[in-house]
């Protein structure tokens, strides 16, 4: 982490929540390889999906990525100049002479229990941000710092389809092993994609955000097939429209309103 700090980049800094405005979240699952020609700007793009996007023509606004693998490096080469690179001080080191010369701004995320006191002594005053277990479910945090609550989200499967975890190739290691039963169909999943999948839907439950899902794919039929989650909805659907146009309503204390 403090390799990121010697490089002067700026932090992320919270703005205000603009209500009537959304942003895409570019996942790397397969169904992004469906729903990318339906994808608008702003756009927040994750791990193979910045390439995937950028190699058609869509350059995605920002890139977001917190995980301190090696093999994620492989995910910012080439370049793609255009996007706005909002990267953890997590990252591994090499991520930086990579992105030399780029517009990156820094952002600290939860590791481990020891993170905040890490902050305190290498970077005080800044915040940090809790990512979840995965980058998507982090770029929803990112998105919310950079003023957003609606969110249109691709590729975020959580599933295998045709026996391909992601939209294009990939550098991770192998997963699988795991299935779950959504809306009558079997899911090929792995222990961490089931795992995120319930997250994710914990997440949105928990949170004043509004997400439509594009795609099929185990999480995108938990979403409409098993759980009745308000602020959630699969695009397409009369919901979606709901949750697109849905506000949130603050109600002031009575003690407040005297």
């Amino acid at each position: 982490m403090g390799d990121a700090l010697k490089h002067g980049f700026p932090r992320l800094k919270p703005k205000p929540i603009d209500e009537e405005a959304s942003i895409s979240i570019a996942c790397y699952g397969p169904s992004l390889a469906d729903t990318w020609q339906d994808i608008t700007h702003p756009i927040i793009s994750v791990s193979g999906a910045l390439h995937y996007l950028s190699e058609r023509g869509v350059i995605p606004d920002y890139h977001v990525d917190c995980d301190p693998r090696p093999h994620k490096i492989k995910h910012l080469q080439p370049i793609v100049n255009g996007v706005h690179y909002i990267m953890g001080s997590c990252c591994h080191p090499q991520m930086w002479e990579v992105l030399e010369g780029q517009n990156v701004t820094l952002v600290h995320f939860y590791m481990s229990k020891d993170t905040s006191d890490w902050i305190a002594r290498n970077d005080p005053g800044e915040g940090m941000v809790h990512p979840g277990s995965t980058v998507g479910l982090a770029a929803i945090h990112i998105g919310g710092m950079l003023g957003y609550r609606h969110f249109e989200i691709h590729g975020m499967d959580g599933s295998f389809k045709d026996g391909k975890r992601h939209a294009g190739e990939h550098y991770g290691h192998p997963q699988g092993g795991y299935t779950w039963d959504a809306g009558c169909v079997t899911y090929q999943t792995s222990k961490i994609m089931s795992n995120a999948c319930a997250e994710v839907l914990n997440t949105i439950r928990m949170f004043p955000i509004f997400c439509v899902f594009h795609g099929s794919g185990l999480q995108q039929a938990l979403i409409d097939e098993e759980y009745d989650i308000d602020n959630i909805a699969l695009a397409g659907t009369p919901k979606a429209e709901m949750v697109r146009k849905a506000k949130i309503t603050y109600i002031m204390p009575r003690e407040a309103t005297g």
